[in-house]
């Protein structure tokens, strides 16, 4: 073998070395989705309490007299999924022995209600309530709805969505 030939032939050697060890070596990327939203997100359902409503870095907080119904929206990554919702996690601080309860829904494009879950706490402090939906539409829709007693707040709330299409339930995360 000439000195040309052993060259290239090294340079090849050398070549499968470096990609099968940067193959080895990957990471590898398990795509999911989940969004964190923060409260700031969320409105009121009455115009009226508005003002009762503040909005701080920390979260939103009822400092009204009364209960106040937020609702928070859901972006939806994957619209071709009729399976609903892996969860939906909600933070919360409660002030007992007051009920802070949340809706998930499930609507259709016409807004006709698909399915929907409940998730409430009477328990005072730091509280996680976690809820899903089992159908969606395609192209449908999701939505939070919020009772937040006085003195309640909610910090942020996290959505997420199973990966496949149609029924498929696929979390390729877990």
């Amino acid at each position: 073998m000439n000195r040309l030939a052993k060259q290239c032939a090294a340079l090849v050697i050398a070549g499968l070395f470096l990609v099968c060890g940067s193959i080895a070596t990957a990471q590898v990327i398990i795509p999911f989705d989940a969004k964190v939203h923060h409260s700031s997100e969320c409105q009121p359902t009455s115009h009226g309490f508005s003002s009762s409503l503040v909005y701080d870095p920390r979260g939103l907080l009822n400092n009204g007299g009364s209960l106040v119904g937020v609702t928070c929206p859901i972006v939806r990554d994957n619209a071709t999924n009729t399976t609903g919702t892996n969860y939906v996690e909600i933070a919360v601080t409660n002030v007992a022995p007051q009920q802070l309860a949340c809706i998930l829904y499930s609507h259709d494009t016409h807004d006709v209600l698909v399915a929907q879950s409940t998730a409430s706490t009477v328990a005072g402090g730091k509280r996680t309530l976690r809820m899903y939906v089992t159908n969606g539409v395609l192209i449908g829709h999701y939505s939070l709805k919020c009772g937040l007693p006085s003195g309640a707040k909610l910090h942020s709330y996290t959505v997420k969505e199973w990966l496949g299409s149609g029924t498929d339930r696929t979390d390729y995360r877990n």
